[in-house]
């Protein structure tokens, strides 16, 4: 083989060694990335729940449409409501 053949060759394999770390590394990177994106959502609708359960709390529960299986809370003074139309709500209130 002449020289400047194995010198190509040489040169390719490097560039290939080259580009499979760096394309390695970029997918480390993007998985971690991603990882740190989903631990954000995470937290984020965690405390939007939090902070929701809070509202509904300091606002003494809310009020839902009443179906057949709806379990009426035995501690509540008024935990039924009818509206002017003729539909009946039920008191809901989160524990804790």
């Amino acid at each position: 083989m002449k020289l400047s053949l194995k010198i190509m060759l040489a040169v390719v394999a490097v560039i290939i060694v080259v580009q499979v770390l760096v394309f390695y590394l970029i997918g480390i990177r993007y998985e971690h990335l991603l990882n740190e994106n989903l631990t954000d959502v995470a937290r984020t609708m965690y405390k939007q729940v939090v902070l929701m359960r809070s509202w509904v709390s300091q606002h003494g529960g809310v009020y839902v449409s009443l179906r057949m299986d709806g379990t009426i809370n035995p501690y509540l003074k008024e935990p039924l409501v009818t509206l002017s139309s003729g539909d009946t709500l039920l008191k809901k209130i989160p524990p804790g």
